[in-house]
Formats: structure tokens, C-alpha cells, sequence
């Protein structure tokens, strides 16, 4: 198995920090599958971006108050 990258452990410690709020999956989700990225998976690499800042845009358009309590 690969070392993780140091955005993976970014991800990581940030949704354990906030109690991997549901709110995020999305956002880790996408950062995992660019941080892993293998040409053979049959999407690209600007695909996966795109993905990425579409569950962006849905993680600020809903206003969340994710870690807003701390």
C-alpha cells in the first residue's frame, strides 16, 4: 500500500477533527479519488476536478455550519 499524501492526512485529521460530519463526504470523497488517481480508472483527472467543485459549490450553497459550534 502507498504512503498517504499529506492532503489525504489534511482530509483526514480535518473530518476527525470536526467528528466526520456528513456534511464533508462529499469534499473527502473527491479529494481521496484525486489524491489516488490512476489514469486506468477511465475518468480523468479534470473529470474528478470537476466532480470536486461541484460537491464544493453544494457544501457553500447549503450554508453548513459544520464546525461553526467549536
Amino acid at each position: 500500500m502507498a504512503p498517504r499524501s499529506r492532503s489525504s492526512l489534511i482530509w483526514a485529521d480535518i473530518a476527525y477533527d470536526l467528528g466526520y460530519p456528513v456534511e464533508l463526504e462529499p469534499l473527502v470523497h473527491c479529494a481521496h479519488n484525486l489524491d489516488g488517481w490512476e489514469e486506468s480508472w477511465g475518468a480523468s483527472v479534470e473529470e474528478l476536478n470537476g466532480e470536486a467543485v461541484e460537491a464544493a459549490k453544494q457544501f457553500l450553497g447549503k450554508g453548513s455550519a459544520v464546525g461553526a459550534g467549536d
